[in-house]
C-alpha cells in the first residue's frame, strides 16, 4: 500500500534529519555546535564582524538555554569569544577566535565533503532544487 504524500514527506524529513545529525557530518563537534559555528563563520566570511546572540537565536531556532549551553561549550574549547554588541551595549555578540579558525575549517571541510557526496548521488540539478525548496520553507519560517 502506498503511503499518503504527507506520510512520505514526513518519513523523508525524519530520515534526512537523522543523516544530517549524524556525528560524522560534524566530526569533532555536536550538531548544535556545528550549526552555531556555521552561522558565526558565515558572518565572519561576509563582514568579518561578530554576530549578535539574538540573530543566532533566530537563525538556529534553538531555545535560549540550548544556545547558551552550546556557546559555553564552544567558549570552553576556545573556538569563539563573546563581546558586547557595539550597537546595544546590553546585548552580546560572538565571533570566531582567529587562532582557532583552522580547527573549525577542518571540521567544515569534512562536512562539505559529505555534502559533495550527496550532490554526486542526486546531481547538481536536484541539489539546486533542494536548495530552492529549503529556501521556501525557511522564508515561511517553518
Amino acid at each position: 500500500m502506498d503511503l499518503p504524500l504527507n506520510e512520505q514527506v514526513l518519513r523523508s524529513w525524519v530520515e534526512l534529519t537523522s543523516i544530517f545529525k549524524n556525528p560524522r557530518l560534524t566530526e569533532g563537534m555536536t550538531y548544535n555546535e556545528s550549526a552555531v559555528m556555521l552561522f558565526i563563520y558565515e558572518r565572519f566570511q561576509r563582514t568579518g564582524a561578530a554576530i549578535p546572540l539574538r540573530e543566532l537565536l533566530a537563525k538556529t531556532r534553538m531555545t535560549k538555554s540550548l544556545l547558551h549551553r552550546t556557546l559555553a561549550s564552544l567558549l570552553e574549547r576556545g573556538l569563539i569569544r563573546k563581546q558586547p554588541d557595539g550597537e546595544n551595549r546590553r546585548s552580546v555578540c560572538v565571533s570566531l577566535q582567529p587562532e582557532k579558525l583552522a580547527d573549525f575549517i577542518a571540521v567544515h571541510e569534512k562536512s562539505l565533503a559529505l555534502v559533495d557526496q550527496v550532490i554526486d548521488i542526486i546531481g547538481a540539478e536536484d541539489a539546486q532544487t533542494f536548495v530552492r525548496i529549503s529556501g521556501k520553507l525557511i522564508e515561511e519560517n517553518l
